[in-house]
């Protein structure tokens, strides 16, 4: 079995995070965030990729500061962002918002183009 790389999950809500690392625990070691006050203690060295709901305007600062120190970012969001970051190459769009299914199968397939899994 391939060593598992190291994955970062953000989401102020906890759901999503406890979803994905349910989901990709055998694929990846998680360091997790979800609550903004902790965000400046996580270690990015050697994270590889991140999966990050946005639930506010307030996280989109912490977005940034992910995709600066990992080589992907799946990205989800609540709320409306800025147009500017559809056009940021690392980020790949999920919806949340979809069937748990279909969100493992579009990410599984993701994770496998990206050679992360």
């Amino acid at each position: 079995m391939k060593e598992r790389k190291k994955a970062f999950v953000f989401d102020t809500t906890k759901g999503f995070a406890r979803f994905v690392k349910i989901s990709y625990s055998k694929y990846f070691n998680f360091v997790g965030c979800t609550n903004l006050k902790n965000f400046n203690a996580i270690d990015f060295t050697d994270v590889e990729v991140a999966f990050f709901l946005i639930n506010s305007d307030d996280e989109m600062l912490q977005l940034m500061n992910v995709y600066k120190n990992v080589n992907f970012v799946f990205l989800s969001s609540k709320i409306d962002i800025n147009m500017e970051v559809y056009k940021m190459e690392k980020i790949i769009f999920v919806n949340h918002n979809q069937k748990k299914k279909d969100f493992i199968l579009q990410t599984t397939f993701m994770l496998k183009e990206l050679n992360l899994i």
